[in-house]
């Protein structure tokens, strides 16, 4: 997994019925949401995020991963990392308030899923289909679906993310906080 690489963002939670204990995969991606507003801050357009169940290749659900510092290389991404998700037009996929520069580009930083496993494997290389975490750079809560809070819209069940979750909870790990990047050879 590269820097500069356009992949899908999968949620790869499993998660069971509430009355018949059945397990299934919530099977959902990151998704670019409608723009709310149009030329806000200093002219890139915000948009919100969403989980969507739509999980092919499309202009909404297709991001490039970049640096936090916005430079362009081909790096591989490694745990630890400080990453920026932008659609393939170059616009952040998240825009939150602008508290520190960091927050208003929606930082995340590329963890293992193992708690006792992250210091010893930061700055290891993530492998394509290695399932991570996502925390806020700011806050250190991890990027998740909220499967309680869904709707439907023309792309199918959409499903609201939060990021509320801290990162040293063994509580969080019980909810949908795991991703894998899977780029355009995996779709």
């Amino acid at each position: 997994l590269r820097f500069g690489h356009q992949i899908l963002l999968i949620n790869t939670w499993t998660h069971a019925a509430k009355f018949t204990g059945e397990k299934s995969e919530l099977s959902s991606c990151l998704a670019t949401g409608i723009a709310h507003t149009e030329s806000t801050n200093g002219g890139t357009r915000e948009v919100t995020a969403t989980g969507t169940t739509m999980g092919r290749p499309m202009l909404r659900t297709v991001f490039v991963i970049r640096r936090s510092n916005l430079s362009v290389d081909s790096e591989p991404v490694k745990y630890g990392d400080e990453i920026v998700l932008n659609d393939v037009n170059g616009e952040l996929f998240l825009t939150c308030v602008k508290s520190t520069t960091r927050a208003g580009r929606t930082v995340w930083i590329v963890m293992h899923p193992t708690i006792h496993l992250r210091m010893e494997l930061d700055g290891s290389e993530v492998k394509i289909d290695d399932k991570v975490v996502l925390a806020h750079a700011s806050t250190n809560k991890c990027l998740s679906i909220n499967e309680e809070h869904s709707n439907r819209s023309a792309y199918g069940r959409e499903y609201e993310l939060i990021c509320e979750l801290s990162t040293a909870s063994i509580a969080s790990y019980k909810s949908p906080i795991l991703w894998k990047f899977q780029t355009q050879s995996a779709y």
